[in-house]
């Protein structure tokens, strides 16, 4: 892990701004490293890097800049199961593929973007440098008496007929880390 990011929604409770950065502001006081405990997979020791980073992804411009088209970095954990995308009758899959461009633009809508001109959705990943979905972690949220629900993960090219500026966060795991999108210039690449 050689960043981590901290966005707060634009209409966040004022109370729940103010704690957040309240917390923020007293691991920036505190003398040792943050220390977050990752069950199995042990301890990670988060320190505070001051200035610009030598690594372009962990620049902020790199995520805020506005821009027509994004690309998921991490794949968008999707707010409705789409159905069957690699199992089935070629029209079912064709049927499932298109309610996951749904859902993604409806994702856009949800946060108060325009409607997206095309969404692409994906497997395998559209940006180099990040992994297919499927070898995310499952995502599960509480569901109908307390069962969880696993989201189905997918990656997405998003293009909107004007510029929006980011940082852009898409589908029910953006709140924890999921979903994120990165701005790719017309000139450029798909490449991280």
């Amino acid at each position: 892990l050689m960043g981590a990011a901290i966005s707060m929604p634009g209409n966040i409770d004022p109370e729940a701004r103010q704690a957040t950065l309240r917390a923020i502001g007293g691991w920036e006081s505190a003398q040792e490293p943050l220390t977050l405990t990752l069950g199995r997979r042990g301890l990670l020791k988060m320190e505070r890097e001051i200035g610009s980073s030598s690594l372009a992804t962990l620049r902020p411009d790199v995520w805020q800049r506005k821009s027509h088209r994004w690309v998921s970095v991490l794949p968008i954990a999707l707010p409705a199961h789409p159905g069957p995308l690699g199992t089935g009758t070629a029209a079912a899959r064709s049927k499932a593929w298109a309610r996951a461009e749904q859902a993604v633009a409806d994702s856009c809508r949800h946060i108060g973007l325009p409607e997206p001109d095309d969404v692409t959705v994906s497997l395998s990943p559209l940006i180099t440098g990040t992994r297919p979905a499927t070898a995310f972690p499952a995502f599960r949220q509480g569901g109908k008496k307390g069962k969880p629900i696993a989201r189905r993960l997918v990656h997405a090219t998003v293009y909107f007929d004007r510029p929006v500026t980011g940082p852009l966060m898409l589908g029910a795991g953006r709140y924890l880390g999921l979903g994120l999108m990165r701005p790719i210039s017309e000139r450029s690449t798909a490449d991280v």
